[in-house]
């Protein structure tokens, strides 16, 4: 009989907090790797559902081209570089079983949402410096 912090994934019982962290140590960064790609090499029109979607990054079509490439760019590499780091952590825990170790898996998220905020915080300033060195027109 299986309790609420269980589930059985094929016929071996797994907590739910080794889902979580295979959730967060192989997921989240293919997902980070994947949007990067998506967004740098099929950067979106402007719209207001993807993309990097500050207020600085709509005041132009060329605000909104450059902050999405720089936003693809940094998150296909930090998926990437996260992808390998986290590469060894799978391979040493992968067959034990990683209830205990929930606490040091929460590491390398936090790292990885760290990484995230300095990203954002880098691309604001960069567009911010791009929107000043192209102002846009106004239509008179």
């Amino acid at each position: 009989m299986l309790n609420i912090l269980t589930v059985e994934v094929a016929n071996d019982v797994v907590s739910v907090a080794d889902l979580i962290i295979w959730f967060q140590v192989i997921v989240i960064p293919l997902i980070i790797l994947i949007l990067g790609a998506i967004l740098y090499f099929k950067t979106p029109k402007m719209n207001p559902h993807f993309g990097f979607r500050f207020r600085s990054a709509y005041q132009s079509s060329e605000s909104w081209h450059y902050a999405n490439k720089l936003t693809g760019k940094l998150f296909f590499y930090t998926g990437l570089v996260a992808t390998i780091i986290y590469l060894p952590f799978i391979i040493i825990l992968f067959p034990r079983k990683l209830g205990n170790a929930f606490p040091l898996a929460l590491i390398p998220t936090f790292i990885t949402v760290i990484t995230l905020i300095v990203e954002i915080s880098i691309i604001l300033v960069k567009i911010k410096k791009f929107n000043q060195n192209h102002p846009v027109e106004s239509v008179k």
